[in-house]
């Protein structure tokens, strides 16, 4: 299993489940919360959270098979990634991203297409797919944080810690995951006085650009149709670790 699904209150609670692998998002991650956010959306849900086991909320994109995939595979997660986030980021109802430990790469896009994003002391982001030509997520960082607060982070691959995130704006709130329950059960206390008619409205309505999601997926499409994207992938990984052990 690498997703639970738990009932909370007016919602659901969606946990990823591969801690011994960070909770990267693998094929089988991915159609998992593919389908329930979508079902979320069907049944009327309210509030979705999302947590992750382990000591990370979640590690990225799983490259572990990396040299058993073809560069079409490897396009085809991307996308669905990219659908996942426009899920999450045009639902009808609040989510909210609780984070602990790294939350890098896809973790971090995930976090960022959140309603609330709540982070426990010392969890940390990064966002490192232009190094290895992906762009994924881009608009949306750039809506939280500001574009040009959201270049600077891109551009120089910065690990922002939970204090640098909350000044930025990716995270609207630092707290103890002690108290994380508390948390999500105030915010939803404080829908109590809105329907899910106006609760998709208010959603709908503060968007700065409500129509982006296809020029998004055009973008992400045409960065990982470059030729060698497993190949850019491999590279970027090397590059990593050897700055790891210097």
């Amino acid at each position: 299993m690498s997703l639970r699904i738990s009932e909370i209150g007016c919602g659901l609670r969606l946990t990823l489940d591969r801690p011994d692998q960070a909770n990267a998002v693998d094929d089988t991650l991915v159609g998992a919360l593919h389908a329930a956010l979508r079902e979320a959306a069907q049944a009327g849900a309210r509030l979705v959270v999302l947590d992750g086991d382990g000591r990370n909320f979640c590690g990225g994109f799983d490259f572990s098979a990396l040299e058993s995939c073809s560069d079409g595979d490897l396009l085809l997660r991307f996308v669905r990634i990219e659908q996942v986030l426009q899920l999450l980021w045009n639902a009808p109802f609040v989510s909210v991203a609780l984070v602990h430990g790294a939350a890098f790469g896809a973790g971090a896009d995930l976090v960022a297409a959140s309603t609330y994003r709540i982070g426990a002391p010392g969890c940390r982001f990064r966002f490192p797919g232009y190094r290895f030509g992906i762009a994924l997520g881009t608009r949306r960082l750039g809506c939280v944080v500001g574009e040009q607060r959201a270049r600077e982070i891109l551009l120089a691959n910065a690990v922002l810690d939970s204090e640098m995130a909350r000044t930025a704006g990716l995270l609207t709130q630092i707290a103890k995951r002690d108290d994380w329950d508390g948390i999500v059960a105030e915010i939803g206390d404080s829908m109590e006085s809105l329907d899910r008619t106006a609760t998709a409205a208010l959603l709908r309505n503060v968007r700065a650009d409500p129509d982006a999601d296809a020029r998004d997926l055009a973008a992400l499409v045409r960065s990982a149709a470059e030729p060698g994207l497993r190949g850019r992938i491999a590279a970027y990984r090397a590059a990593a670790a050897r700055q790891r052990h210097t």
